[in-house]
C-alpha cells in the first residue's frame, strides 16, 4: 500500500512540475534538482533567487555590505526602487562611507527630515552634509516642497551642504531651486548611486587583494591539505557534472574570500566522459599570475 501511495504522489508531483514548466532529477533519493524546461523561465527564476540573496546581504551592520551587493546594483540600478526604504538608506550610508565620509545613519523614523549625516574632515574645518534619501518608483518625481524642506533643516542645523538622493527624478522647479547660488545642495538619482556602486565594488576587490600576501596563500593551501573543510566545491551541468574548486583565504560570519584552484583528474574512462577529479593542491598560485576575477567574494 505504501509503495502505491508513494508512486501516486510521485506521479502527482511530476504533473504539478510539468504544468508549471519544470522537471526534476533525483540523486540517490537524497538530493532533488529542479529545472525549468523553458530557458526564459529558467533565466527569470535564477534572477529572482539572486534578488532574494541580494536582499539577505543588506544587514543592520551596513559597514559589512560587500562586493557582490555593490556589483549587483551597479549592473541593475533599476532594482534600487524595489528595495525597502530603510535598506536603501543603509546602502547609501555604506556607499558614502566608502568615499571617505564619517557617516551617521539616522534612526529611520522621527529623524527630523535627515536620513544620513556626513562629516568630512578638512584641514580648514569640518564639513557637515545632511542627506535626505527617497526610495520612490521611477515615475514619482521629487517635488519642490521636499527639496525646500531639506534646505530648511540644513539651514536650521548650520550644515555646510545638503544632498538629496532618490531612485526617481526631480521636478523642474525642484532642480531650479537646488541650482541657486545661495542654496548649497546637490541632487542625485539612481545613475549616481549606480556609479558609486561600481566604484565601491572595484575598490573592495582591490582592497581585498591587498590584504592577501603570497605567504597567506601558501598557508591557506597548506591548511587545506590538512583540513578539507577549507575547500569549497561548486557543481553544475545538466547531462554531466562539472566541478569547480576554491580554497578559503579569509572568512567572516556572512562571507568568505575564495581563491580558485585548478583541478586534477585521478581517474577517467579514456574518453573524458566519466572519472574522478580533485583540487590541485600541489602547486601554489603566484599572486602576480592571479587575475582579479579569480579572487571572489562568496
Amino acid at each position: 500500500m505504501g509503495g502505491e501511495y508513494e508512486e501516486r504522489l510521485s506521479e502527482e508531483f511530476d504533473q504539478v512540475l510539468q504544468d508549471n514548466g519544470f522537471w526534476y532529477e533525483n540523486y540517490d533519493h537524497a538530493e532533488m534538482w529542479i529545472y525549468a524546461t523553458d530557458p526564459g523561465l529558467e533565466s527569470r527564476f535564477r534572477e529572482y533567487m539572486r534578488w532574494k540573496w541580494i536582499c539577505r546581504l543588506i544587514k543592520p551592520e551596513f559597514d559589512l555590505l560587500d562586493h557582490e551587493l555593490y556589483t549587483y546594483f551597479g549592473d541593475h540600478p533599476d532594482q534600487l526602487s524595489d528595495l525597502r526604504w530603510r535598506d536603501f538608506e543603509k546602502i547609501l550610508a555604506a556607499l558614502l562611507g566608502s568615499q571617505g565620509y564619517e557617516v551617521e545613519l539616522g534612526p529611520g523614523r522621527n529623524d527630523g527630515g535627515v536620513d544620513i549625516r556626513l562629516l568630512q574632515r578638512d584641514p580648514i574645518g569640518d564639513i557637515l552634509t545632511l542627506v535626505q534619501a527617497k526610495r520612490y518608483s521611477p515615475h514619482r518625481k521629487i517635488k519642490l516642497e521636499a527639496v525646500q524642506a531639506l534646505y530648511g533643516v540644513s539651514t536650521a542645523e548650520g550644515a555646510d551642504m545638503s544632498m538629496f538622493v532618490t531612485t526617481s527624478t526631480y521636478s523642474p522647479s525642484a532642480r531650479t531651486f537646488a541650482a541657486r547660488d545661495n542654496v548649497p545642495m546637490v541632487l542625485h538619482t539612481s545613475s549616481d548611486v549606480q556609479r558609486w556602486c561600481v566604484e565601491a565594488s572595484n575598490g573592495i576587490v582591490e582592497d581585498k587583494r591587498k590584504l592577501v600576501s603570497q605567504g597567506h596563500v601558501s598557508r591557506s593551501i597548506e591548511r587545506a591539505r590538512k583540513d578539507h573543510r577549507q575547500i569549497v566545491v561548486s557543481t553544475g551541468g545538466y547531462d554531466m557534472v562539472t566541478n569547480r574548486f576554491a580554497v578559503v583565504l579569509k572568512e567572516t560570519e556572512n562571507a568568505a574570500l575564495l581563491l580558485d584552484l585548478s583541478t586534477r583528474q585521478t581517474e577517467h574512462d579514456d574518453y573524458g566522459l566519466r572519472g574522478h577529479e580533485v583540487p590541485d593542491l600541489d602547486s601554489v598560485p603566484l599572486l602576480s599570475e592571479i587575475k582579479s576575477a579569480e579572487i571572489r567574494r562568496a
